[in-house]
């Protein structure tokens, strides 16, 4: 391309097709400093700012306003194209991202607004040319640079951002590692805890030169003010929502703890640390502080009151336990925002992953009771050929259930044994850290979203760089943490990785989803070949009331399982799985049978969580029989009625 925009030019050019917010021209202006004129321009085209479509429309318009012979007063042709009335080539495709730089834009997903014409007729109208008789016009050469207008464009003036704002720095681009390229758009699963998106800073509007015209010539129209970009979607819960490209930084979610984690002790009767204390003593997996009911604690499965025949809590109450808990700083951000995670430690009750909220009837706290030992595979009764998914060197190894059912701690389990036999380096990521994992034949580096990284994504693109052997990521809740734990596992690293889902099955499909349509299939491709297994579980009631048992679904990657993975038929793992019993897959549904036919759950607990029900038949709830409606009395019975 011979065009070249001199740097006011480009930079108008920018602000009036929405390429870039205000703010991220500027830090395009500062690299172009000291530079010829015309260097900025050539920094937009190489980061993919201004695309080819856009250069080519320059071109035309350009070659457009170049005098040309032509009779007497026929010179109002040209205003159209000076005014803009040029065609627009079809641009039906939205500004490239630049990996992070254009992030904030609302341009990302608009169709580029042709506006080269009116740029280039801007700076000035050519004077009218002496009227020669009619004759087709010379090719026009490519000239090494753009000529000088015949009369000067006006100095625009420098945008600045408003006072008080904090200095603009370059981002890196975000790079993603395997190969996998960053889309459009991307979907979230469940988007706990975030911040709402950063307001983008307002555009300056740039008003247009005036130019005197030549007598019988319109002049060209002042473009209109730069809009204010629309705010970009918000993320919709669950796995099938849409969110805007740009990377939210979000707050910090503990801002201070205790020293060292651990709480100072508090034996006030009736205090936190003594209803937690009561609590773990009687084997329960949650409390809850709830205003308006007792204190309530989950048992085997089951809430019920911590204490029989206590007072329900008040708000007064539910506050001052809060108060008593929270150091100022955390205190102070709840009562800002209504929402707090953190994992709450005291030395003489063990760890509590707790969340703060604030709803209609005042203010709650909710505690899971951390276990105080991490249990051995055996322990936990998971099936003996579960040990091999600590034995790969790379691929994705993915823990799932249920809320409430024990993921982090089979994952924990398992992690454990990777600890214990291999001189590797473990890395995990949490939200908060629960198990307190100690460097036995590992190194082991926890970080916790909050008071160490400031998300999941953050923290896994820094742990490429710290030399991890094994990465253990507290849950795959949105698109940055999913692609990079399949990229982490694609470049050589074990992975090891929680989601909320009941089945394997379920478990590919919602792993797949978290990811726009047009990436789905090379997903799939990467999916089949770095996944090593998928354990998932479900903790249910023993049939003799003095705990719960794990039902446990494991599935190992296979050539099958591979093909049914690329091909989008997960509906056929069931079979894969029976036919792989041979290389230790088993199916919920069998694990089930199994602990019926043991007589360590009941029938009835089985088919209320099988997949194929008919399985379970036998146990399914028997419907009383319907009793048939009392016959109608005959008019002649009824009283007050004449034959």
């Amino acid at each position: 391309m011979s065009i070249r925009l001199t740097n006011a030019e480009a930079e108008r050019l920018v602000l009036e097709n929405e390429l870039l917010p205000p703010a991220q021209l500027e830090v395009f202006k500062g690299h172009s400093q000291g530079a010829p004129d015309g260097a900025l321009y050539d920094l937009l085209v190489q980061q993919g700012v201004i695309t080819y479509d856009m250069q080519v429309e320059l071109e035309q318009a350009k070659a457009a306003a170049q005098p040309q012979p032509s009779p007497g007063p026929a010179l109002g042709g040209l205003a159209p194209k000076l005014g803009g009335g040029l065609p627009a080539p079809a641009l039906g495709k939205p500004a490239p991202k630049l990996g992070g730089l254009a992030a904030g834009s609302s341009a990302s997903n608009r169709a580029y607004k042709p506006a080269a014409a009116p740029l280039l007729a801007g700076g000035a109208a050519p004077a009218a040319p002496a009227v020669a008789p009619l004759q087709a016009p010379a090719p026009i050469p490519a000239p090494a640079a753009a000529p000088a207008s015949p009369i000067p464009a006006p100095a625009i003036p420098p945008i600045r951002p408003p006072a008080g704002a904090a200095p603009i720095n370059l981002p890196p681009p975000a790079v993603v590692p395997g190969g996998l390229a960053r889309p459009k758009r991307r979907r979230g699963f469940e988007d706990e805890g975030g911040a709402a998106p950063a307001a983008a800073p307002a555009p300056v509007a740039i008003p247009a030169p005036a130019v005197a015209a030549p007598a019988g010539v319109p002049a060209p129209a002042a473009p209109a003010a730069h809009a204010a970009p629309a705010a970009p979607p918000s993320d919709h819960g669950g796995h099938g929502g849409h969110g805007g490209h740009a990377e939210v930084a979000s707050e910090k979610k503990i801002p201070q703890g205790w020293p060292n984690g651990v709480a100072p002790e508090n034996p006030a009767p009736g205090g936190i640390q003594d209803l937690l204390k009561q609590a773990r003593a009687a084997d329960a997996s949650d409390m809850h502080v709830v205003v308006g009911l007792p204190v309530m604690a989950r048992v085997h499965g089951h809430l019920r009151p911590l204490q029989e025949g206590s007072s329900p809590i008040t708000a007064q109450q539910s506050r001052a336990l809060i108060q008593m808990m929270l150091t100022p700083d955390q205190f102070a951000h709840f009562d800002r925002t209504g929402d707090l995670d953190l994992c709450y430690s005291f030395q003489s009750g063990g760890r509590f992953r707790t969340n703060v909220l604030r709803h209609r009837n005042g203010e709650d706290i909710a505690f899971r009771v951390i276990g105080e030992k991490i249990f051995t595979v055996e322990e936990l009764g998971l099936p003996p050929q579960a040990t091999r998914l600590t034995e790969f060197a790379q691929g994705l190894v993915l823990v799932t259930g249920p809320s409430g059912h024990g993921k982090t701690t089979t994952m924990v389990a398992l992690v454990e044994l990777v600890n214990q036999r291999r001189p590797d380096h473990i890395i995990t990521v949490e939200d908060p850290i629960e198990y307190i994992l100690k460097g036995k034949s590992c190194q082991v580096t926890q970080r916790e979203v909050g008071p160490h990284t400031e998300s999941f994504a953050t923290a896994l693109r820094a742990a490429l760089r710290e030399d991890p052997d094994i990465i253990v990521i507290g849950e795959l809740r949105d698109y940055d943490t999913t692609s990079m734990a399949i990229s982490a596992a694609e470049t050589g690293h074990l992975v090891f990785g929680s989601l909320p889902t009941q089945n394997a099955a379920k478990t590919i499909d919602k792993v797949i989803d978290v990811f726009p349509s047009e990436e789905q299939f090379q997903i799939r491709l990467m999916v089949s070949e770095s996944l090593r297994g998928i354990i998932s579980q479900q903790l249910i009631p023993r049939k003799d009331g003095t705990g719960r048992v794990a039902a446990v679904e494991l599935l190992f990657n296979s050539v099958a399982v591979g093909n049914i993975v690329r091909e989008a038929k997960t509906e056929a793992l069931v079979n894969a799985m029976q036919l792989g019993k041979g290389q230790g897959m088993v199916l919920m549904d069998e694990s089930l049978q199994a602990l019926v036919q043991k007589e360590v759950i009941s029938g009835e607990e089985a088919w209320s969580r099988a997949e194929d029900k008919r399985k379970f038949a036998q146990f399914a709830p028997k419907e009383e029989p319907k009793q048939a409606p009392a016959a109608a009395a005959s008019p002649a019975a009824k009283p007050g009625l004449k034959r």
